[in-house]
């Protein structure tokens, strides 16, 4: 068996696993890049990326009303540019509408532990709170945003279960 020859610190090939600060490592996963509504302009889009902090990401957006539930009735509180938001600051998700003409965060709303929601085709989109038992619903301007959101939701709640189911089959080993 050949011996290894001794490289002193700092002089390891790009083939080492020794890597820098900017490189990526095998067992880190890439950040998701922002991503646009189909409705918004080139600007309108920076603004709201800009509007949601530099160590997060928007999985999802698109133009829509915050309705609320209240007496039987919708009311409609806000208008804006809904974005599903991975905060890595805060270390959670976050539905946040946007004002897109000042880049103003108008409403912001954890997406808790549990969360799940209801797409009435083609565009509303219905949630409930978790602290108020209110029901929230977003009608989007958009058909396909609607979708689009709704496939980011379940697959952030299908992830939450694959993580919890995880977890008791590791505390059921021990």
């Amino acid at each position: 068996m050949a011996a290894m020859a001794y490289q002193p610190y700092g002089s390891y090939s790009s083939s080492s696993t020794m890597r820098g600060p900017d490189q990526e490592t095998p067992n880190r996963r890439r950040r998701p890049q922002n991503t646009e509504s189909v409705l918004l302009s080139d600007a309108e889009n920076q603004t709201l990326f800009e509007s949601i902090g530099s160590n997060a990401v928007c999985l999802s957006a698109g133009v829509a009303e915050l309705l609320r539930a209240s007496g039987g009735r919708w009311t409609r509180p806000l208008r804006g540019v809904i974005a599903m938001v991975k905060d890595y600051d805060r270390r959670a998700y976050f539905l946040r509408m946007i004002d897109i003409l000042n880049g103003n965060p108008l409403w912001e709303f954890n997406v808790y532990s549990g969360f799940e929601s209801v797409l009435y085709p083609p565009q509303l989109l219905t949630f409930e709170g978790e602290s108020d038992s209110h029901i929230y619903g977003l009608n989007f301007s958009s058909p396909r945003e609607a979708e689009t959101f709704k496939e980011h939701l379940d697959k952030r709640s299908n992830q939450e279960k694959k993580n919890v189911s995880r977890f008791a089959v590791w505390i059921d080993r021990y």
